[in-house]
């Protein structure tokens, strides 16, 4: 990118780069750069709530599966 400036002309020269809002905001809160919590801490509750998530989902269609069967020969039929 060149800016002209009436007789002047210089060049401008550099990367850019995406960054998310929430680093932007924690870097603005806390200019010294420290960190408060680990990645460990995000990365356990990550996999925490993927965790959760699955054993629900896996609850969720083993009870309609269950429901949706028909009764074997001699079991009682129930609703």
């Amino acid at each position: 990118m060149v800016l002209c400036d009436s007789d002047k002309r210089q060049a401008v020269e550099g990367i850019t780069q995406w960054v998310p809002i929430a680093e932007l905001r924690r870097q603005a809160a806390d200019p010294t750069g420290s960190r408060r919590h680990s990645s460990k801490t995000g990365l356990f509750v990550a996999v925490a709530a993927v965790a959760l998530l699955g054993a629900g989902g896996w609850l969720v269609t083993s009870i309609l599966r269950n429901r949706s069967r028909s009764a074997a020969k001699g079991e009682p039929w129930t609703s």
